[in-house]
């Protein structure tokens, strides 16, 4: 009988925790993905497929910059970035980069000496054309780099 009463309650248990935690976990799962919605935005593109920047400065103020984009169903690219200066109160550009390339795919790349004690940003423009209409287009900019 003692047997039987074990067996019964263990059941009744294993029961109610696969009844109980799945119900949590899509909870948890559904606060997870609201918060996640409320922190990060994800851009989606129709015809950009990467639009890929980098910028750094060394130690010596050489500031490198480079720019790419690849798209689909488009037949011109074209992709510009300007380095800017952050001097009395505002952004400057000091120094500019375009390319454009029929097809899907443009890139860039530069370099430039800046100056000491002041921060410094790329901001780059991506944008796609079909039948010479623009059809999308994005920016970045960085985060500022003070040298």
């Amino acid at each position: 009988m003692k047997k039987n009463l074990l067996k019964c309650t263990f059941c009744l248990l294993l029961a109610i925790t696969l009844i109980v935690l799945p119900s949590f976990a899509n909870d948890q799962t559904m606060k997870n993905q609201m918060a996640m919605k409320s922190q990060y935005s994800t851009t989606r593109f129709t015809n950009i497929v990467l639009f890929q920047n980098s910028f750094e400065i060394s130690d010596h103020g050489k500031a490198s910059v480079s720019a790419y984009l690849t798209a689909r169903n488009v037949d011109k690219v074209k992709v510009s970035t300007k380095l800017q200066q952050y001097k009395n109160g505002s952004w400057q550009t000091i120094k500019s980069w375009t390319q454009t390339s029929s097809g899907t795919y443009a890139g860039l790349s530069g370099t430039y000496y800046v100056t000491k004690g002041y921060q410094y940003r790329i901001v780059s423009t991506g944008k796609v054309y079909l039948n010479q209409s623009l059809v999308e287009q994005t920016t970045y900019t960085s985060n500022p780099i003070f040298y």
